[in-house]
C-alpha cells in the first residue's frame, strides 16, 4: 500500500500530528517502527509536547525557528517587486512586526493593502492592522512610572476613542517591556531592537 508509483521515494506528511487520537498512533507505530525503505514520513506539528514518546522515540526531530523580522520584511519586498505592489519600506516592516514569525500571515496582510492599486504607506498598515496612528505604548508607561493613575487612564481613554484594537496596543506593550529587559541585562537583538530598548532604559533602571 505504500509503493511508490515511479519515483524511488515516497512521502507521506502528516500534517499537525498532535491532533492524531490514541488508536490512529497506535496504528502507525507499527510502520514507523520498521518502515518500508522507500517510505518517508513527516510529522509535522507545532504541539511536540502532545505527541506520545513512544512515537517521538522513533523519529528524528527537527526544530524550526520563527523567522526573524528581517526576513519576513525581505521575502515581501521580494513579493512586492515582483507582482508590483508599491509599498514602502517602513509600511513592510510594519507587516513583519506584527505576524509573529508567519511568511503566511505576512503574505495574507500584503495581499489585502494590494486591493487598493495604490502606493501603500505604513500608516495604512497601520490601519488595516487594526491600529490608529499615535499609538505611542510608551506614553502610558510613562505615566506609570511617576504615578499619574488619571494621566494613565486618560491615556488608556484616548487609545480607545481612537478606535484601535486593544489586543494589538497590549501586545505592543508587552513588547516594549521585553526590549527593556532585554537592554537591562545587555541584551539585545541588533539594531531594531537597541533603538526600541533604549527608550525604556529609564523605565527599568
Amino acid at each position: 500500500k505504500l509503493a511508490t508509483i515511479s519515483s524511488k521515494k515516497k512521502v507521506y506528511i502528516i500534517d499537525e500530528a498532535h491532533m492524531l487520537t490514541t488508536e490512529a498512533f497506535n496504528a502507525l507505530l507499527k510502520t514507523l517502527e520498521e518502515p518500508p525503505e522507500h517510505a518517508i514520513f513527516i510529522l509535522c506539528t507545532t504541539a511536540p509536547e502532545k505527541l506520545p514518546d513512544t512515537i517521538t522515540s522513533r523519529c528524528t526531530r527537527i526544530n524550526f525557528k520563527r523567522a526573524t523580522m528581517a526576513e519576513v520584511t525581505e521575502k515581501l519586498k521580494k513579493i512586492a517587486d515582483r507582482e508590483k505592489i508599491e509599498i514602502d519600506e517602513k509600511g513592510l516592516e510594519e507587516i513583519a512586526k506584527q505576524v509573529k514569525g508567519s511568511f503566511r500571515d505576512a503574505n495574507k496582510i500584503l495581499e489585502q493593502l494590494a486591493y487598493s492599486k495604490r502606493k501603500i504607506t505604513s500608516n495604512e498598515v497601520k490601519e488595516t492592522l487594526g491600529q490608529v496612528i499615535g499609538l505611542e505604548p510608551d506614553k502610558l508607561l510613562e505615566f506609570l512610572i511617576i504615578k499619574d493613575i488619571v494621566g494613565g487612564i486618560k491615556e488608556i481613554d484616548r487609545i480607545v476613542e481612537g478606535g484601535a484594537n486593544l489586543r494589538v496596543y497590549t501586545e505592543q506593550l508587552l513588547e516594549l517591556l521585553r526590549l527593556g529587559l532585554l537592554e537591562k541585562i545587555g541584551i539585545t537583538e541588533g539594531a531594531e531592537v537597541k533603538m526600541m530598548a533604549l527608550n525604556l532604559k529609564k523605565i527599568l533602571a
